[in-house]
């Protein structure tokens, strides 16, 4: 259980750290987190485990809160810290330093603002090198990190790299989970077996490589989230509704079933039932959600607009066609009366 609350803890400072620092607009994340965080809090039967991690739960929410200007919950999570002050010899500093990727390995006068996805997947390596990883295993593992950023990095402005963006996070998250839940149920598993001679440093290892991943997690969403809006600001940069549709339906071959899945790849990226929920990839936060909610309603324009287009391309090809068979048939009438058979290319097939 304790392994657990710090993991919580730790992510609760990364997500905080990341809006305060880096301007991500994750309230609802935080919020949610705390939560979590306390429904563990109130599972703990010990008194002092229970006092200590509720003084910390307090004094951190109560930090946060000053930190984004809401004083009046602020005050009221620090007078809840007091009630619980005599668990620990800790005092509740005014401005609580809040350490999004705090390790072992990162002395206090580092600057956290300096701390980038190549730092932090150099000490994933590091860790994973040093817990005895098959080499292969961790070159393939830290070679897709890298390659996700890569791509993420040198995405363009096209729905194409919307959907990059998108698919970037969701494998990065993926990947990193895919560690975090097996330390997880090590940290548990040492948790609960306390014969374990290497339990602590285990333990510290475990909790150290669950904090760099979730960090780089942060980092992909970030990096994503940017690409995404650009091309979202891009979009809305165009006053002609014209030209907006055709930069969303750029690259369709003009047939019904690819404008048809186009415009449902589309609707799925900005439904709002999408763009809302906070755990899903697609989310847009508050200030942009107009936008995607306009850019919806011109998705489903231009699917009206593209199958128009189509059925006029095609109406024309088919008089096209026709007009051409006419015209192949006048000239055989033609060469007819002149009694030049052999030149017949129409009417003698039938």
């Amino acid at each position: 259980m304790s392994s657990q609350i710090e993991v919580c803890f730790l992510d609760i400072e990364a997500l905080i750290t990341f809006q305060l620092e880096d301007n991500i607009q994750n309230h609802f994340q935080i919020v949610q987190k705390f939560i979590e965080a306390i429904k563990l809090i109130g599972e703990i039967e010990d008194e002092n485990q229970h006092g200590l991690n509720s003084y910390k739960y307090h004094t951190t929410y109560y930090g946060y809160l000053r930190a984004i200007g809401d004083t009046e919950n602020a005050t009221n999570q620090e007078r809840l810290a007091k009630r619980y002050e005599k668990y620990t010899n800790a005092r509740t500093e005014e401005t609580q330093h809040l350490n999004a990727v705090a390790s072992n390995d990162i002395n206090q006068d580092d600057n956290l603002n300096e701390i980038s996805e190549d730092i932090l997947i150099n000490k994933i390596r590091r860790i994973l090198e040093n817990e005895s990883f098959e080499i292969n295993v961790v070159d393939k593992l830290i070679s897709e990190i890298q390659r996700i950023f890569e791509k993420l990095i040198g995405i363009t402005k096209t729905f194409e790299g919307y959907l990059e963006a998108i698919n970037c996070e969701i494998y990065m998250n993926k990947l990193a989970d895919s560690i975090i839940n097996e330390k997880l149920i090590i940290l548990k598993t040492n948790n609960d077996s306390e014969e374990h001679e290497n339990s602590s440093k285990i333990k510290n290892v475990s909790t150290e490589l669950i904090n760099h991943l979730r960090c780089l997690k942060l980092f992909a969403h970030e990096t994503a989230y940017s690409k995404r809006i650009e091309f979202i600001s891009f979009i809305s940069n165009f006053r002609d509704k014209m030209d907006q549709m055709e930069i969303l339906s750029k690259n369709v071959t003009n047939t019904k079933e690819e404008i048809n899945k186009r415009v449902r790849i589309l609707s799925k990226c900005f439904h709002p039932d999408r763009t809302k929920n906070q755990d899903c990839p697609f989310v847009l936060q508050e200030i942009y959600k107009n936008q995607g909610d306009e850019l919806l309603k011109l998705i489903l324009d231009s699917k009206e607009h593209l199958l128009n287009k189509l059925k006029k391309n095609l109406e024309l090809e088919n008089h096209e066609n026709h007009g051409n068979e006419l015209w192949k048939i006048t000239i055989d009438y033609h060469n007819a009366s002149k009694g030049q058979w052999n030149k017949l290319k129409v009417l003698k097939k039938r």
